[in-house]
């Protein structure tokens, strides 16, 4: 099956991005149908845990982190996994209490962003686990 592999790639070529063909139909990584194989919950958990271990690591070199426990940690990762990266640079204030260890001021600025208008219970949970380091 090894050897099958290797022509498959060969033959298919990698798209890092989904894309289409004159059928219409979806296709990504080497040549996966998505629209016939979709993906696996076990496969989705992969991608999820690379995409959050990839997060938590850009998040580790663009601030200080050390303040936070595992709880404030996971808040900012799923923060950055729900506005993208850029997003959660964007929350400055945020940031600076995160850094500063004064994270009972960080309910201000996420309270009144568009994000917790329109993920109002996630809002509420994030901004309770990074106020309390606790999970929620």
């Amino acid at each position: 099956m090894k050897r099958a592999l290797e022509q498959i790639k060969k033959h298919e070529g990698f798209s890092r991005y989904p894309y289409s063909t004159d059928t219409k139909e979806l296709y990504i990584g080497y040549g996966r149908k998505l629209d016939s194989y979709g993906v696996t919950q076990d496969e989705a958990e992969m991608l999820l845990a690379n995409d959050l271990s990839l997060l938590q690591n850009m998040i580790q070199i663009s601030i200080d982190t050390k303040s936070c426990n595992s709880p404030r940690l996971a808040s900012l990762v799923t923060l950055s996994y729900n506005l993208g990266f850029d997003g959660l640079m964007n929350f400055k204030h945020t940031l600076k209490c995160a850094e500063k260890a004064t994270f009972s001021s960080v309910s201000d600025e996420l309270l009144q962003s568009h994000w917790a208008r329109k993920k109002p219970i996630r809002a509420v949970e994030l901004i309770l686990q990074l106020e309390s380091g606790e999970w929620q």
